[in-house]
């Protein structure tokens, strides 16, 4: 066992739902909203780069990780792939539950019939932050729900859709 120190604990909780047998378990994390990183909001391209709202402003392509940072941007990071790496982490603290957020978000999915089971994340793993389910491309391929935990705000809760499960079809009955 790996114990870690309060400050830097975070706390990924799993929700398997009751009366559903051999299911996936819910992977449940709080909902990242707001800047990550201020010192560079359009991080990891510069301002000028292109990275804006609008889709003739987006940049074509991928980023080079190992590409070095625009002298004329005030990054804070020699590489791109650095500034990704910062921004996939500040994300992941974000989305994890503190120990103080833990009890009445876990009382809230047991009431909704969930048994809960707590995984403690160490945020500082030096071989680079893990990637939430939540954090990735949500697709017909998973299954979402959204709730608000009276201590940690809205929660997400993702997981694969079971085998042979039919979707819902959207209003008017074709997809």
């Amino acid at each position: 066992m790996k114990i870690l120190r309060l400050a830097t604990s975070r706390v990924l909780l799993w929700a398997h739902e009751g009366g559903v047998p051999n299911a996936a378990p819910f992977e449940v994390s709080k909902v990242v909203d707001g800047p990550l990183q201020a010192r560079c909001p359009s991080a990891p391209r510069c301002p000028g780069e292109g990275g804006g709202r609008a889709k003739s402003e987006r940049p074509k392509g991928t980023i080079d990780p190992d590409a070095p940072a625009s002298p004329t941007c005030a990054y804070a990071f020699k590489l791109r792939g650095d500034c990704l790496r910062a921004r996939n982490q500040l994300a992941l603290e974000a989305a994890l539950f503190r120990p103080g957020e833990l009890l009445l978000t876990r009382r809230l999915l047991e009431a909704l019939g969930f048994t809960i089971r707590a995984e403690t994340v160490d945020v500082t793993e030096p071989t680079g932050p893990r990637v939430l389910a939540a954090h990735g491309a949500l697709g017909k391929a998973l299954q979402v729900r959204m709730f608000r935990s009276p201590s940690a705000g809205p929660i997400v809760l993702v997981r694969p859709e079971p085998s042979g499960a039919r979707r819902a079809l959207p209003l008017g009955g074709r997809t």
